[in-house]
Formats: structure tokens, sequence, C-alpha cells
């Protein structure tokens, strides 16, 4: 079998199509097949017209929401959850039913491959419309969605934990000087966390100690996101630039731990339809947070213990993703091991945000 063929081109097409330009960059691998035409994401709709692909088969894959693939006369084929995939045959009529739809284009024939990787399996086409021009019908490409066999939607904001107990101490920002220190504080307390790093913010990830630093949270179990190139306010961008600041961070983090991650968080918690499209085609879980020490506005000796009671707040309404910066001096010094004895205290788990959601470390990272 061929290597893998990541589906990475974009292409916009005519208005009259009703269809504009996207991108879900790796959003599926194909095994085997030249890929001939574009990924594009198809405008929001509660349903097309029925209509046909031409010569073509094609992936319908479901960014976000639910949705359905229905064939001439009104036969549902194939029901989309997000992540999933169907086939659609060459010449088989059809509407796509959701509010936001990818179309794979992949060229014809169809390679002989039976199974999908994940996502919906394929039946036999019973569309009233023309017979499909290729066997695609019993067969699909193999292939793999954008986020594994993870449960843990892209593009759509996460704010806590699913799994009972847990709760997630969460650092942005970093690397900086001061994390070193507050991994001294997790390793002591056998205690893991996320790190969502930037690449040029207070530091720079591509300086040695930046390297060292991000390469140590690895080795010491912790999990690391991505939180941006520099820290942009992702709904001044359009998607070009939302894009960019993803794959900027990405190519570094490939060259310092050889892959990167499947979680983001973006910068100052802003998000709108638009960055979540673009963050859901490229792949990500989007984390928030539900509870805010603000340590960032209280980074004294004195101030800080407003920070230390902003988290046990947090934890008195619910709250389970927490969030705070390894940037600040004070952060490394009392919230962290603050933060620790009061889940301890509550008898609580802390954990990554890849742990309180339930969700496999092999999902955590992907590889080009």
């Amino acid at each position: 079998m061929a290597a893998p063929v990541y589906v990475t081109k974009a292409s916009e097409l005519d208005d009259s199509t009703g269809q504009t330009q996207g991108m879900i960059r790796k959003g599926a691998i194909v095994d085997r097949g030249q890929i001939c035409a574009s990924v594009m994401i198809a405008k929001p709709h509660s349903a097309s017209a029925i209509h046909t692909h031409g010569d073509q088969d094609t992936i319908v894959y479901s960014l976000r929401g639910n949705g359905s693939i229905v064939s001439e006369g009104g036969t549902k084929r194939e029901d989309l959850k997000p992540g999933d995939f169907a086939l659609i045959p060459a010449h088989a009529e059809h509407q796509e039913v959701n509010d936001s739809l990818a179309i794979l284009g992949l060229c014809t024939p169809v390679p002989p491959a039976a199974t999908y990787e994940s996502g919906n399996g394929i039946a036999p086409w019973a569309g009233s419309g023309p017979k499909p021009k290729s066997s695609a019908p019993q067969v699909a490409y193999k292939l793999q969605a954008v986020a594994g066999s993870s449960a843990v939607p892209v593009g759509a904001v996460i704010s806590g934990c699913t799994q009972p107990g847990t709760v997630a101490l969460t650092f942005d920002d970093g690397p900086y000087i001061y994390t070193a220190q507050v991994l001294d504080t997790l390793k002591a307390a056998k205690i893991h966390a996320t790190f969502f790093v930037n690449g040029d913010n207070w530091a720079n990830i591509l300086s040695n100690d930046s390297k060292a630093l991000v390469n140590r949270e690895l080795a010491e179990g912790h999990q690391i996101g991505s939180h941006t190139w520099d820290h942009k306010d992702l709904t001044t961008l359009d998607t070009a630039a939302i894009t960019s600041e993803m794959t900027d961070l990405e190519d570094a983090l490939i060259s310092i731990i050889g892959k990167y991650p499947a979680y983001m968080r973006p910068p100052y918690l802003s998000t709108n339809d638009s960055v979540l499209q673009t963050l859901g085609g490229l792949g990500y879980h989007v984390i928030s947070a539900n509870i805010d020490t603000k340590d960032y506005e209280n980074d004294s000796e004195a101030a800080i213990q407003t920070a230390v009671q902003n988290f046990k707040t947090g934890l008195d309404q619910g709250g389970s993703i927490e969030l705070s910066h390894d940037v600040h001096q004070w952060t490394a010094k009392t919230l962290v091991s603050a933060m620790i004895q009061e889940v301890q205290n509550r008898g609580l788990q802390a954990v990554t945000v890849g742990e309180c959601l339930g969700d496999p470390v092999e999902n955590w990272y992907r590889t080009r």
C-alpha cells in the first residue's frame, strides 16, 4: 500500500455553487489514490439542493454539529456526528443536511480499501437517482478522522472536565523563566498539568532554554497544548492568519518534540464562529476554562492570595478546568502549591486536560 497522502489543498469555488473557501488541513489521510480536486467547507445550510458531484467520488466530513446525507427521494444514507466521514459515489444524487459540512473531493476510480479507520461505515447506495458510475457504493476510502479516535469534539469550546472528581491545572503563555519552578512543584506533588505554550510571547520557544523546558514538560508526563504562535486575538484575524498562528507553532513543536498538539487554548479565551470553524478544520480541541484565577492581575506576594481565593471559589461553584500562567513569579512561588493543596484537601484528583476529558494520551498529539 502506498504511503498515506495528506489532504492539504484548499481552493475557492465559484459563488454560484453556494460554497466558500475553507480548508481541513490533514483532515483525512487517504491510504491510496490521487487527490485531484479540492478541500472546501460548505456554506452553512439546513439542507442543500438535490445534486451530484459529477465524475468524482467525494468524502463528506462533519466539521461540527450533527448532520446527514440523504439520497434522492429522501432516504437517509449516513448520520454524521462531528468528526465523521461518509462517502458519496460519483453521479449519486443526494443532499447534505447540516449546519456546517466540509467536502473532500477525491479522484476516481476508488482505491480498493474496504473500511473506515474511524467515522461511519458505508452501506450500498440506495438512491433513486442515476446509478453511480464507479463501484464506490460498496467501497470506502480508509480514512482517519481529524481527531483520531477521540470522542472529544473539535471546533467547539470546552470549559469543564467530563470525568468526575477531576480538576485540570493549566498554565498559559510559557515557557518562561518561572516555568521550571512550576514544574518542580508539580513534580514534588506527583501531579500532571497542561501547558498551553506560545511560540513567541514572553520568550521564544526555539531558544535553547525554552526547548529544554518543553522537553521537560513532556518527559515529566505533562500535556502540551497550543496557545498559538504569538498570542494574537484570533477573532481579529482571517482564516489564513488563524491557520498561520497554529501551523507556525506546530512547525516549532515538531522540531522540538517531534509532534504537535491536538489541543489548543485561544488567547484571551476569545472565539467566534469563524475561529471555531477554522480550528475545527485543523482538528483542534478548543479548551477554555471555568475557573479563572486571574493570577495575571495579582502577581505580588500579597495579591496572589486573591488568585488563591479565586481558585477556591471556582471549585465551590463546580469548576474543573483552571486557568493560570507559568510566566508569573508569584504563580510559581505560591499559587501552584496552594492549588495543589486545595485539590488534595477536597479529595479531588489533579490531572491533565486530556485525562479530565477521558481522552487517551495517544490522541493528544499528531505527526505529519
